[in-house]
């Protein structure tokens, strides 16, 4: 994995949860991806100074619904930024900025 020991994932969206230590970053991004099938980012703009890294991006999955039923699924695309601090090379701190208004918006939530 590609984060520090004491990696801290941050989230600023209300609907985030920040995240902190490695290991408890690999169980909760393995619901995560459960979460969203066909998760893509789009990487619109990276922005790199040493070992500050900004990436703008544009997220597209589908947010899997309370039930099994198909339409209980709903396809969304959301605009973010994600900034990493690499130490050591690997990432150490990553905030993620995203408009969870939108996010609900769009999956009727």
């Amino acid at each position: 994995m590609y984060v520090s020991d004491g990696f801290v994932n941050e989230h600023t969206s209300t609907l985030g949860e920040t995240i902190v230590g490695r290991e408890n970053y690999r169980r909760r991004v393995g619901e995560f991806l459960a979460s969203f099938p066909g998760l893509h980012y789009h990487v619109e703009c990276m922005i790199v100074d040493g070992g500050q890294v900004a990436v703008a991006y544009r997220m597209s999955a589908v947010r899997r619904g309370p039930s099994a039923a198909a339409s209980a699924d709903r396809a969304f695309t959301i605009r973010g930024m994600f900034r990493f601090e690499i130490e050591e090379g690997r990432i150490a701190h990553r905030v993620d900025y995203w408009d969870s208004a939108d996010y609900l918006r769009q999956v009727g939530d």
